[in-house]
């Protein structure tokens, strides 16, 4: 691209930068300094589905950034909101205190994605080789239930194996 036309991509990816990770992608492509600090302004973001994936862009984030962004994303990511990325995110970023943040979240009947998070935690540990493999399926499914004994004791199993 002409200098021009870098300003002129500029001119329409830097105020959208944080409509869509696709902006992510190109202003990293582009690779401008305005490019660039458009994208660490998106990794300062208060919607945490998007500020996790300008992580995925531009210069390498330290561990402590990884970290922070992955924890702020499972706090509330929900299933068709963020949950994914920040599960594969996770898996790629597998710090103790992202690892709490699973087991608080498989522990928790109220949760929601104690399934996915035990899929996580698997993957993480090398008892799986991705959160599609459903070897432990009906272990996890356990887990989605609300509080009961039967949940309780899918819980141990869980922590047994992956110990």
């Amino acid at each position: 691209m002409s200098a021009s036309e870098k300003r002129a991509a500029e001119g329409l990816l830097v105020p959208r930068a944080a409509n869509d990770w696709r902006d992510l992608e190109a202003l990293e492509r582009l690779g401008t300094p305005r490019a660039i600090e458009a994208i660490f302004r998106v990794r300062r973001a208060q919607d945490h589905e998007i500020r996790l994936r300008a992580h995925q862009y531009g210069p390498e984030p330290t561990s402590d950034e990884w970290e922070s962004a992955i924890l702020s994303s499972l706090a509330v990511a929900e299933l068709f909101s963020g949950l994914t990325n920040a599960l594969n995110c996770a898996i790629e970023h597998p710090s103790p205190r992202v690892i709490d943040m699973l087991w608080t979240k498989v522990r928790d009947p109220e949760s929601g994605v104690a399934y996915h998070c035990a899929a996580t935690l698997s993957c993480i540990v090398g008892v799986t080789e991705s959160l599609h493999d459903d070897r432990h399926r009906q272990l996890f499914l356990r887990l989605n239930a609300k509080a009961s004994s039967d949940r309780d004791l899918a819980v141990k199993e869980l922590e047994r194996l992956l110990r």
